[in-house]
């Protein structure tokens, strides 16, 4: 089990397909793509991240414009951020159960309050070496608002921490060509994008 140190928050909603977790610092929290896990069980979830929310705890105390900079609200009134919470979505793409690891939904949801960590090295790479979870994160489509785009952070940010290599690039593009089916125009403007991605 990782770190307590490891880990950015916990689950406050709950459900088959997908999971809400709140961070414990509402300035602290993955980025948009991100790979996250939790551990409980006898087995490990596997989440993306794609939504992230910043605002209120408070419904009175909402956030208002002060025509300061952060470091002079920080400075001049650090209690206005105490009502501050970040929420991240993530839609479940897979799981690990003994050696075996799944692209599919798990049998049960991850409890609430179960915690929440970046992805291991370790993991990314296995879960990397195969793209079937596209197929997870499609059948997810219609609660995700901009899917082409998670798909962009997904692979610029595994591609950046070396999680994945040319090959796992192709096999990601085979089988993107396969889910778009006939949108041709869809499939070239997407590769077009990887492009400028793999030559940062």
């Amino acid at each position: 089990m990782p770190h307590k140190e490891a880990y950015f928050g916990e689950v406050i909603e709950s459900s088959l397909t997908g999971f809400v977790v709140q961070s414990w610092e509402w300035d602290h929290a993955p980025l948009f793509g991100s790979l996250v896990m939790i551990r409980e069980r006898d087995c490990i979830l596997f989440g993306v991240v794609h939504q992230i929310v910043i605002g209120s705890i408070d419904t009175i105390r909402t956030p208002f414009a002060y025509r300061k900079t952060h470091e002079e609200l920080k400075r001049e009134q650090p209690h206005i951020f105490e009502f501050l919470r970040t929420t991240c979505a993530c839609v479940i793409v897979g799981y690990r159960s003994g050696r075996s690891l799944l692209y599919m939904m798990a049998p049960n949801p991850p409890n609430i309050h179960s915690f929440v960590s970046p992805i291991t090295p370790e993991l990314a790479q296995q879960f990397f070496s195969c793209p079937d979870y596209l197929y997870v994160l499609q059948a997810s489509n219609g609660s995700i608002s901009h899917f082409d785009e998670l798909l962009l952070a997904l692979i610029a940010q595994s591609m950046q921490q070396g999680y994945l290599d040319e090959r796992g690039l192709r096999l990601f593009m085979n089988t993107y060509v396969l889910i778009a089916g006939n949108e041709y125009r869809r499939i070239k403007l997407f590769a077009r994008r990887i492009q400028h991605i793999v030559t940062l």
